[in-house]
């Protein structure tokens, strides 16, 4: 009896790292993952970016007597004076992990035992808690073997090869899923976007539909993983219909700010959530280099909308439920 607990306790296991958050819910094609060894190094591709991620799980031989578990979390978010609820942690975009650190943007709650050394693992499992996250499992034979044959932009796929950025792209949600891809069994999704504009040299993000009164906002600039974090003020909520980036913040208290000095034109893109009783808060990253070169040449109400283009209000309404969706606009109704 004992015994048969002891294997149910690891299928369940096992389970869960495959399938995500939710153990229920498996996905339509194989999940998978790379890893690669370069300069004595276990280096980790999840095969596309996983934005948001609040932990990871790293675990080797899941399901042998010689476990080993390394367990990151997202650094915690100070206490935001005045804010009327706790707003979500950002969390970090996670492409690419290399064990034994560093793990910017982590703390480390469970490292692995002293002295464990990786090339002795037969397998890997690697689970990042994001949205929309699987969980994969890959031997680590043929990566530790064979790394050195292979271009350093290549990564071992468990049951299908060594694969480049360019392979992978070709098969994600075709031939199989990578860790934080969108399962296309879920059926087509219309693209929740938002607008992005500078004025006077500011930064304008506008959420499209008006979102109304709101718990939280969060604005990722990237690369670098740059967040602002506003939570609503429980003093002075507002409706949220527009944002300047670098502030003022009327109706919010800042959790984070940005840092002092910070330049967005640096970046390459932004990424807006807003959090709100109900409703998805992801968009879709945004590209900041139209907003940045060719704001002066549209109308002042125009705002740049990833995969759009340049969108007055009128522009955004005649879509809006229909070929997109914007920051706070409802689902449609299935058919």
């Amino acid at each position: 009896m004992i015994r048969r607990i002891h294997c149910l306790g690891v299928a369940f296991v096992t389970l869960l790292a495959l399938c995500g958050c939710d153990p229920l819910g498996k996905p339509s094609l194989p999940v998978q993952f790379g890893v690669r060894v370069t300069d004595g190094q276990l280096r980790v591709w999840t095969g596309s970016p996983c934005r948001g991620t609040t932990a990871v799980n790293v675990t080797f031989n899941i399901d042998g007597r010689a476990k080993a578990e390394l367990k990151l979390e997202a650094t915690p978010l100070p206490e935001a004076i005045g804010a009327r609820t706790t707003p979500p942690n950002p969390g970090v975009e996670v492409e690419y992990l290399t064990v034994g650190g560093p793990y910017p943007g982590f703390d480390v709650v469970t490292p692995l035992p002293a002295g464990f050394d990786w090339r002795t693992a037969d397998t890997v499992s690697v689970f990042p808690q994001s949205p929309r996250s699987f969980g994969g499992v890959s031997k680590l034979g043929e990566a530790i073997a064979e790394s050195d044959r292979h271009p350093p932009d290549t990564y071992w796929f468990e049951g299908i090869g060594w694969l480049s950025p360019a392979d992978v792209a070709a098969r994600d949600g075709t031939k199989f899923l990578t860790l934080c891809s969108r399962d296309p069994a879920r059926g087509r999704q219309l693209p929740r976007v938002f607008g992005v504009r500078v004025t006077d040299g500011t930064l304008r993000i506008w959420p499209g539909r008006y979102c109304g009164p709101v718990d939280a906002v969060i604005l990722t600039f990237q690369p670098g993983q740059t967040d602002l974090v506003l939570a609503a003020d429980s003093r002075n909520a507002v409706p949220f219909d527009s944002l300047t980036a670098t502030g003022p913040y009327p109706g919010f208290a800042v959790a984070r700010p940005l840092p002092g000095g910070f330049d967005w034109r640096t970046r390459k893109t932004v990424l807006l959530r807003v959090y709100r009783p109900s409703g998805e808060p992801e968009t879709t990253t945004t590209d900041l280099g139209p907003a940045v070169t060719e704001s002066g040449r549209h109308a002042p109400d125009t705002y740049w909308f990833q995969g759009f283009g340049w969108l007055s209000p009128a522009d955004v309404a005649g879509k809006d439920g229909t070929e997109l969706l914007t920051a706070c606009a409802p689902e449609p109704q299935r058919r």
